[in-house]
């Protein structure tokens, strides 16, 4: 019985030993939870920092590679309406060429095909009928065949000056001399004929 009793005095003792150890020990237990939940918030913070870091980073590096797609694509575009300029250019340069080259053959027929056919036998007319002219008794008709190859002696002047020039044209000059060429030789030859018309038989 004193054993039983004994032991379960001893078993109390024990007890109550290790409950006043498990409270000294709780405001160590206590500490060591807030020095991990510091470190853990520190770690987070580092973390948030590190990741913030790396988001700017990305976002620079996004923006620059952005700009430089821009700038590339900027310069490919003035690369490429440089380049369609020049084609461009180009293509009415030949054009032009091309234009000229037929406009020149134009006037060397036209030269060819009637001034040198047609044109010394009609200054050969206009010399005859001024030697015709001379004889002429009627006074009234004399002095208007004469007034009219007086002007055909002026008009076979500018058109052998403008057939000149029309053979050294060049360019855009060439179309326009020619037309008037062309108009002023016509005018001619009608007004000659006129004047044969007029001379007494």
């Amino acid at each position: 019985m004193k054993t039983r009793m004994m032991l379960a005095v001893g078993l109390s003792a024990a007890l109550f030993a290790v409950g006043c150890e498990d409270k000294k020990d709780a405001p160590k237990a206590a500490a060591s939870t807030v020095d991990k939940m510091k470190d853990s918030a520190s770690k987070g913070v580092e973390a948030a920092k590190d990741a913030g870091a790396k988001s700017v980073d990305a976002a620079k590096e996004a923006a620059s590679k952005s700009v430089d797609a821009a700038k590339d694509t900027a310069a490919k575009g003035v690369e490429a309406a440089k380049d369609a300029g020049a084609k461009g250019i180009d293509a009415a340069k030949e054009a032009a060429a091309k234009a000229t080259e037929t406009a020149k053959a134009e006037v060397t027929k036209w030269v060819s095909d009637t001034v040198e056919k047609q044109w010394p036998e009609a200054k050969k007319t206009l010399a005859d009928l001024g030697t015709k002219a001379a004889g002429i008794k009627d006074a009234g008709i004399k002095a208007k065949i004469e007034e009219s190859l007086k002007s055909l002696t002026g008009q076979s002047t500018d058109i052998e000056a403008l057939v000149t020039k029309l053979k050294g044209a060049s360019g855009a000059d060439i179309p326009t001399l020619l037309a008037s060429a062309k108009e002023k030789f016509s005018s001619f030859m009608k007004k000659l004929d006129e004047v044969k018309g007029m001379m007494p038989k």
